[in-house]
């Protein structure tokens, strides 16, 4: 049975039992009332009967007197007298009951036994079994009244009453069986296009999207859903952009490393010179394949919520000087300089040294590799409240402010760069601004065209106890 189903039974159920509960509980209202109602009317009435014996009726006219009244309320009187005959304890009866009470004394012993009404289910001499509403009063002469009613009268208005609201409530059945449908799927109508949407997205259909009115549970989970299929299609925009600039980035690469391959496969009398070029060649299209890997790897981890930042108490400064140092060779290679200077009053800075050391050599990659033949990087560092603050500046080309916004986007190579789109992999920015995003660094770049780039992050520092507590 399908859910719309299920619910719309369950809401019928659920009505039809309430219902069914209400009737129940104003039935025994309604019976608990009218009993209360009818020992009130025995209890007025013997007070009367009692007055007129009391107040010395003629029998003649107390026996007119009590059919009337009797007859008015629908009751029946029975007046005992104990010190009669035995047999004969009865004095009076009323015509109504006389079949029920005639010769049933025993309705005095347990009436006066029990001090409260009674209601009692006697088989009259016509062997007919009828309920009796008792309520007894004993009189100043000893004498003992006993004032009756039927119950049939009484459960008669009460089935009456009763008849009428079940009719009532089979009535609303229909409409509450209506609407409870139009409210199941009022309800589930929002479930049925999550599942809709889940469905598409399940089969590759991240252009989907759920309208989340209201601010309900259900409207939260549709907004969720609309959040989560965003992401995939952000996600599957990204791998789809990975692969295009993949292929790309390693095509020229893998071509350069097959053709001076073949080219030393194929000439034995190369001359070593020339020989050992190529192979630096391939050498160097390798190293550029292995970077590409792991900034791609890299960033993967990062992204994905897997690369654990590791604490760790940093001298910047050292770190700063140590990276310079390892890219020293290929700044001299292109007749560029690199300086770092360091303020004093610099303290370490409980950080990820690995990933700030990743950091300072991609942008001061990105820095020589800008620069012309001449051109001079400088490291800046500078206490900056808790922490550190870094730049790193060049006197190189600068970049075309219609660049400065997108620098640091995946694959992004300016098209107005003198380096060109073959140059580097276009992750070494992203992977930047991923790692300050990650570290908590505040960031900035500032770039004026012919002028050069100054790039600036500050390290804040958690303190030594947080990297005790990381290392423990």
């Amino acid at each position: 049975m399908k859910l719309f189903q299920k619910f719309w039974v369950s809401i019928v159920c659920v009505t039809t039992a309430v219902l069914l509960l209400v009737f129940l509980v104003y039935a025994y209202l309604l019976y608990n009332t009218q009993m209360d109602n009818q020992y009130g009317v025995l209890e007025q009435q013997s007070a009367t009967i009692s007055n007129m014996i009391d107040s010395g009726t003629p029998w003649k006219n107390f026996v007119e007197s009590t059919e009337r009244l009797c007859n008015l309320q629908g009751t029946s009187v029975v007046l005992f007298d104990r010190a009669r005959p035995e047999n004969s304890f009865i004095v009076y009866t009323s015509a109504a009951v006389q079949s029920e009470v005639e010769a049933r004394p025993e309705l005095y012993e347990l009436q006066a036994a029990s001090g409260t009404p009674l209601t009692l289910r006697v088989r009259s001499q016509l062997g007919k079994n009828t309920h009796l509403l008792l309520y007894g009063r004993n009189m100043p002469d000893g004498r003992y009244l006993l004032v009756i009613s039927r119950t049939a009268t009484l459960m008669n208005v009460i089935f009456g009453q009763s008849r009428t609201l079940v009719m009532l409530i089979l009535l609303s059945i229909i409409p509450t069986t209506l609407l409870s449908y139009l409210l199941a799927g009022a309800i589930l109508r929002p479930i049925q296009d999550i599942d809709a949407a889940s469905r598409q997205i399940a089969t590759g259909n991240f252009d989907v999207h759920i309208e989340a009115g209201g601010s309900d549970e259900l409207a939260s989970l549709a907004s969720s859903i609309n959040a989560m299929s965003a992401q995939l299609k952000k996600s599957d925009s990204f791998k789809n952009e990975i692969i295009s600039n993949v292929s790309h980035n390693l095509k020229t690469p893998i071509a350069a490393i097959l053709t001076y391959a073949e080219l030393l496969a194929d000439n034995d009398d190369l001359p070593r010179e020339q020989r050992q070029a190529f192979v630096g060649i391939i050498a160097a299209r390798a190293r550029t394949l292995e970077e590409m890997v792991k900034s791609l790897i890299l960033l993967s981890k990062i992204q994905t919520g897997s690369e654990p930042v590791q604490l760790d108490l940093v001298d910047l400064e050292a770190l700063c000087r140590q990276v310079a140092d390892a890219h020293a060779g290929i700044a001299g290679r292109r007749g560029v300089s690199i300086e770092t200077r360091a303020q004093e009053g610099l303290r370490r800075v409980c950080s990820d040294r690995e990933k700030l050391a990743t950091v300072v050599g991609n942008l001061l990659s990105n820095a020589v590799a800008h620069c012309d033949p001449g051109g001079q990087v400088e490291i800046s560092l500078r206490p900056a409240g808790g922490g550190v603050a870094v730049s790193v500046a060049d006197d190189g080309e600068g970049i075309h402010p219609d660049d400065l916004p997108l620098i640091w986007e995946r694959f992004y190579k300016s098209p107005h760069s003198r380096a060109g789109k073959d140059s580097g992999s276009g992750l070494g920015m992203h992977i930047v601004k991923s790692i300050f995003e990650l570290l908590g660094c505040p960031y900035g770049i500032e770039s004026t065209l012919g002028e050069g780039t100054c790039v600036s992050f500050t390290v804040p520092d958690g303190g030594e106890a947080a990297c005790r507590e990381a290392e423990g």
